[in-house]
């Protein structure tokens, strides 16, 4: 496993990122935006890396559901991540979006 621009966020190494499709913004100790990658895995063992190294760095699984297009929500003290994984006839897609909470907001979700 490595970890790439969001540090503290575990990707498997057989996942390459997209540039194209990626964007990465850091602020103030802040790191935000959009990976996007691509590889020749599996989704359940995608899905089962993420639930077990997302808490080894401090983050906690706040929601998921699997469908053809699988979400992952998990929380830390300043940042959410959306993790969402499809798979296609030869490879599977991820996309990991990682965005700080709102100020003052306790759950960090508009209200």
């Amino acid at each position: 496993a490595i970890y790439y621009d969001f540090g503290e966020l575990m990707l498997p190494t057989d996942l390459k990122i997209k540039k194209k499709y990626s964007f990465v913004s850091r602020t103030l100790g802040m790191t935000a935006g959009v990976l996007s990658l691509k590889g020749s895995v599996e989704i359940n063992s995608l899905i089962n890396f993420f639930e077990n190294k997302m808490p080894v760095d401090g983050w906690q699984a706040i929601s998921s559901f699997k469908a053809p297009k699988t979400m992952m929500l998990f929380k830390k003290q300043t940042r959410w991540a959306v993790i969402s994984i499809s798979e296609g006839q030869f490879s599977t897609s991820v996309e990991i979006w990682v965005a700080p909470t709102l100020q003052g907001g306790g759950s960090g979700l508009r209200q």
